[in-house]
């Protein structure tokens, strides 16, 4: 499924993609994407529902592999009649984003790649979670997982389970009403554990697009202060590491007007980059 904004332009110069974290739906970006579409001058933007969300496909599997596959073809497709591609990713996607840049075989000169709070080292908050809910039944309606009993089920198994993120599962879980919609939400976090043990076995070695990664401070999902010091150590060409500190996880829907500025000063720092190698490269 595929939202789309678009501006009367005969052709696409700058072709926008907002990619949604796990458990949420294109529908959660839908304002941040016409605020972005603006701010950063995108004559389209595309938001499609991650597979296994909302009104996105079903595909024979919800593991990593699959899903590098899935967005190989979304990147394909986007790049069609556009000459500039954009890709803004959250979460689960940013974490996927990032595998699929490590996977391309020539560096892409005509993407550019934003990757915010991508889960490549979690919190112990997030890895009890997603063990947690790997416990609970298959099916389960909407009412019971809702109700009163499932807080002291996680605050049993999660010792450190934010009291406001407890009350935001329960208000997200309360306004589903069909059971296939809380299998969907376990096949959700059990994404998220595939992408936690893939990263385990293939780590972030090497970036083939221009990518900027956004690690915000006060994020309870992504172990921040971590990754900023191990990514810094690997010292990736491709890839510059912004620092939020003030910031939580939701940087991109909370704060889309932030983001932008931080974009507009990535791209500024690469034309610089760029104009002082081409005129150290002219003096030779």
């Amino acid at each position: 499924m595929y939202t789309r904004f678009m501006v009367a332009h005969n052709s696409i110069r700058h072709r926008l993609v907002l990619l949604h974290g796990i458990t949420a739906t294109s529908h959660s970006l839908k304002q941040s994407g016409e605020i972005l579409r603006d701010l950063l001058q995108a004559d389209e933007v595309v938001l499609p529902d991650l597979p296994f969300h909302g009104a996105g496909e079903q595909l024979p599997s919800y593991k990593v592999p699959h899903m590098l596959e899935w967005l190989s073809a979304l990147v394909a497709d986007s790049l069609t009649d556009c000459e500039h591609l954009t890709i803004i990713a959250h979460s689960y996607s940013a974490a996927l984003l990032l595998l699929w840049a490590q996977a391309q075989s020539k560096s892409l000169e005509n993407v550019e790649c934003i990757a915010i709070a991508p889960p490549l080292r979690i919190t112990r908050v997030a890895r009890q979670l997603s063990q947690a809910i790997s416990m609970l039944p298959k099916r389960l309606s909407w009412h019971t997982f809702a109700g009163p009993s499932i807080k002291p089920f996680l605050q049993t198994h999660i010792s450190a389970y934010p009291r406001r993120k407890l009350d935001r599962d329960r208000i997200y879980a309360s306004t589903k009403h069909d059971d296939n919609s809380y299998e969907r939400y376990v096949v959700q976090v059990q994404m998220n554990t595939n992408l936690y043990e893939h990263l385990e076995r293939h780590p972030i070695t090497e970036i083939h697009a221009p990518t900027l990664l956004l690690l915000c401070g006060k994020d309870l999902v992504v172990d921040s202060p971590r990754l900023a010091r191990e990514l810094i150590d690997q010292g990736h060409e491709l890839l510059h590491i912004r620092y939020v500190s003030n910031s939580g996880h939701l940087l991109i829907s909370q704060d889309p007007e932030r983001l932008v500025r931080i974009i507009h000063e990535w791209q500024q720092l690469k034309h610089s980059e760029q104009a002082d190698y081409l005129k150290a490269a002219s003096s030779v």
